[in-house]
């Protein structure tokens, strides 16, 4: 009987899986590629949508006109969604307009289970609305719904052929392409395979960025070898920088194309030596954004000490302070040009849109903040770790040197989520310029960020203005632990924003872990156990930094996008953009002190101002252009757009006059 029951209640779940809804010009259904899920597993999701003959619904991109399909989800806890695999468009025109769409789709979607889900039934409910047009447009709305039965033994769906075809039907896999500007327009050269080559007809460029090329009905292209060019003409005057979308090779053909600038507009010496200068004074502020405030302590404490060491020695120790910190910069520096020659679009700070970075990051302030209050030692391989660095370059170094070197690489990995005055567009201008530019402003930056250390090292008169050292050094280590825990709080409270709320579990097993090394290495003497333990801490960190890597549903709570921007000023709407992240300090005293404040919010409802917050915490490639449009490489970005559509861009540092002034003044 009860096997009769559980087969009962599968067929009933099965039976309600896929709902249909019609509407005046749209047939829509939600179905799975699995009739049985099982917890780990990736079910496959589509949206099928099918249009009145003669109507269309759009694609991301729309074109010159129209809205994409957006779709909001309610989902069961231990299941998270991934982005909509689009499928290849097709054209179509009214009049000189020209759009991309479909008149008939299968939007996919890959659904996460956790394997710790619990239930026997995933529920899912979706909210769709989109566009659809023929001669006029109508907009629609409606609801899907799907149950799907979970099991130990996953079954698939009787609708898997489709699911094969819909993923058959995708654009296939990347290939880089180059941009060259000519005049007014953009010219994308793509190197293709000689199999798409002999499949070559009618080759058509579908951008997936809004209003960085014209739309046209034909574009003009030639082959030369293999290598595919297309003359796209440009919407504007400014250049483009960075282009991604579908390239049709044939009718049923459909690559994705990553393309970037190879012709890097030439910077004058002037405003080279500008640039470098901005970076540097960016570097200096940066010592006193708050997100920096936990090493402060570290810098402060260590000049202290050193007052009444020899010069030399002050000086040797500085120099490995800012070495640690120019490393730390050229690795960074490195990084990002990785990733954006891989075709991602990342930024300052890009690292901290990463939950396991953050817990890292946490973590090794845990770590600094009990040596401030002197409950741990670090382990003994560490200290020998100057002989050993000795030994092989055969040069004597001092503990004080590494220690002094690490410090420096702390401070520039928690300073990544602050960006200060000056140094924003000078980021911004080097990651679209050569490496020897890009390094060159790098180091400016670095030089800037070790510069008050330097000065005071350098400097014996300035060190007289520093109190001398004493026994209330030892109290002021125990208060200044203070903000490096608050730093852990923050960060904590920055991976739920992430994760979801699991990310405090995580933190406070990893810190009874840590405690409980702590208690055995004070109280055993041992190296053997010591090491012992050590190694079993690091694994069960590993396994933990693991599990938070795990893709889960973004926590991030759903603000506003790219494309909101753009609809509000066709209509001719006064905009102000605020580019923000949870991990950003800066962004959030901004938000504190001003944007929030209940006098702002009023003036910007009075003077009818729309607000729009792009949320960066989590990586959004669409976030990522728009902050490249503005030469910006990290947040916050504040934009105020007028009614004719002109921006003006504000400082990273907000305050209440400067909002009034910036939306009064740019009034048309």
């Amino acid at each position: 009987m009860k096997r009769l029951l559980v087969l009962a209640t599968l067929f009933f779940a099965v039976s309600l899986q896929a709902s249909v809804v019609q509407t005046t010009y749209t047939k829509a259904s939600l179905i799975a590629d699995h009739s049985v899920a099982s917890p780990g597993q990736t079910l496959w999701l589509s949206v099928e949508l099918e249009h009145k003959n003669g109507w269309h619904s759009y694609w991301k991109n729309p074109g010159e006109t129209g809205l994409p399909t957006r779709i909001q989800w309610r989902l069961p806890k231990g299941v998270s969604l991934g982005d909509i695999h689009w499928p290849s468009p097709d054209i179509f025109t009214l009049e000189s307009l020209v759009n991309y769409g479909y008149d008939k789709a299968s939007l996919l979607l890959p659904l996460n289970i956790a394997p710790e889900f619990v239930g026997d039934t995933l529920h899912l409910e979706a909210d769709v609305s989109l566009l659809v047009c023929d001669t006029l447009c109508i907009p629609e709305r409606f609801s899907l719904s799907l149950s799907v039965p979970v099991a130990s033994s996953p079954q698939v769906s009787k609708e898997i052929g489709l699911f094969q075809a819909a993923r058959a039907a995708l654009p296939r896999k990347a290939l880089k392409g180059t941009l060259q500007h000519k005049g007014t327009n953009t010219v994308l050269s793509v190197r293709l395979p000689s199999e798409r080559l002999s499949q070559l007809k009618e080759p058509y460029f579908f951008p997936e960025q809004r209003d960085t090329i014209a739309y046209t009905l034909t574009q003009n292209s030639r082959v030369e070898g293999d290598v595919l060019s297309i003359r796209l003409p440009n919407l504007d005057e400014e250049p483009v920088q960075h282009l991604t979308g579908l390239l049709r090779v044939h009718d049923a053909l459909f690559v994705t194309i990553n393309a970037e600038s190879d012709s890097v507009e030439a910077l004058s010496f002037v405003a080279f030596l500008l640039l470098c200068l901005g970076a540097f004074l960016g570097g200096i502020i940066l010592n006193i954004m708050p997100c920096v405030l936990p090493i402060i302590s570290l810098k402060v404490f260590g000049i202290l000490s050193k007052s009444s060491i020899e010069q030399k020695e002050i000086r040797k120790q500085a120099q490995a302070y800012t070495s640690g910190i120019i490393v730390s910069f050229a690795f960074i520096l490195a990084l990002l040009y990785l990733v954006k020659f891989l075709g991602y679009q990342v930024g300052w700070g890009f690292q901290l849109q990463q939950p396991l970075f953050v817990y890292a990051l946490s973590l090794l302030l845990v770590i600094v903040g009990l040596q401030f209050n002197n409950i741990l030692a670090l382990p003994q391989f560490i200290l020998d770790l100057p002989h050993f660095v000795s030994t092989l370059i055969n040069r004597p170094l001092k503990k004080g040197s590494v220690s002094d070197f690490f410090t420096g690489v702390l401070a520039v990995f928690v300073a990544t989520p602050c960006t200060a005055p000056f140094m924003a567009t000078a980021i911004g201008v080097a990651l679209i310029q050569t490496p020897l530019i890009m390094a060159l402003i790098f180091l400016s930056l670095a030089l800037g960020f070790a510069a008050p250390y330097l000065l005071i090292a350098y400097v014996p008169r300035l060190q007289r203005y520093l109190p001398k050292p004493g026994p209330w050094m030892n109290t002021g280590k125990q208060l200044l632990s203070i903000p490096i825990y608050l730093t852990v709080l923050w960060l904590v409270w920055v991976m739920a924003m992430q994760i979801g709320p699991i990310a405090y579990a995580y933190a406070a097993v990893s810190i009874v872990l840590v405690l409980a090394w702590v208690f055995v290495i004070r109280g055993v003497k041992k190296a053997l156990v010591q090491n012992l333990t050590l190694v079993l801490l690091i694994v069960a960190i590993i396994g933990l930094g693991i599990a938070i890597q795990q893709p889960r549903e973004s926590h991030i709570t759903k603000t506003h996008s790219v494309s909101d921007i753009q609809r509000l000023l066709n209509e001719k709407k006064r905009v102000f953009v605020d580019v923000t992240a949870a991990w950003c300090i800066t962004c959030k005293v901004n938000e504190e002190l001003v944007l929030n404040r209940p006098d702002i919010m009023d003036f910007f409802e009075k003077e009818a101002v729309h607000k729009v917050v792009l949320d960066w915490t989590d990586y959004n490639k669409d976030i990522s252009a728009y902050l490249e449009r503005f030469n910006r490489a990290g947040v916050p970005l504040y934009v105020y757009y007028n009614e004719a559509g002109e921006p003006v861009i504000l400082p990273q540092v907000l305050t209440k006059k400067l909002i009034y002034s910036s939306i009064k003044g740019s009034q048309k």
